[in-house]
């Protein structure tokens, strides 16, 4: 698929919603909540980021919801290919990561299934021996996922990434 018409058909869907009053009167206060909360965490969030190294081929991902808590805990997704691979904890005192499952996600048989990955991480050092091997893993291994019946296509986390790349240059036409 083109990853210019798959941006530009995300887009016009989204319009079409915000075009209905109703939509748009809730996600205007919505997202003014969102806005408050996570500029309240500001700072936080930038002093945690820069004590990360974001080791090639991961991507670090934080949502919304981990931006509005990220006062005393910062918790980044690391994405692989747009996959959640793992959760990078980053506290006052350490910089964790970790594969355990957990209510979200189930990271051991994801990576397993999707990516061959049989290294399993209990909250160790993002900067230690066992994160060492699981970033080996990913870089060694050729970019694509496993095919298998519960993941085909895997649009949703396919034009997620591709867009979070594109906006995330510095500059980009048609943006």
């Amino acid at each position: 698929m083109d990853n210019n018409r798959d941006y530009q058909k995300v887009v016009k869907e989204t319009q079409k919603l915000l075009l209905n009053e109703e939509n748009r009167a809730d996600w205007e206060k919505r997202y003014n909540g969102y806005a408050d909360s996570i500029t309240s965490n500001l700072e936080s969030i930038r002093k945690n980021r820069r004590r990360l190294r974001e080791w090639t081929p991961f991507k670090f991902y934080l949502n919304t919801t981990n931006a509005q808590n990220a006062k005393n805990t910062l918790r980044f997704d690391v994405r692989y290919l747009g996959q959640a691979v793992a959760e990078l904890i980053v506290k006052k005192d350490s910089v964790t990561i970790t594969t355990k499952p957990s209510a979200k996600r189930n990271y051991e048989k994801n990576n397993l299934e999707h990516f061959n990955c049989p290294v399993v991480l209990d909250n160790k050092n993002w900067d230690g021996k066992e994160a060492h091997a699981f970033r080996k893993h990913f870089r060694k291994r050729e970019d694509v996922r496993n095919s298998t019946d519960s993941n085909k296509g895997n649009e949703e986390h396919r034009i997620e990434s591709l867009l979070l790349t594109e906006f995330s240059k510095a500059k980009t036409e048609g943006k």
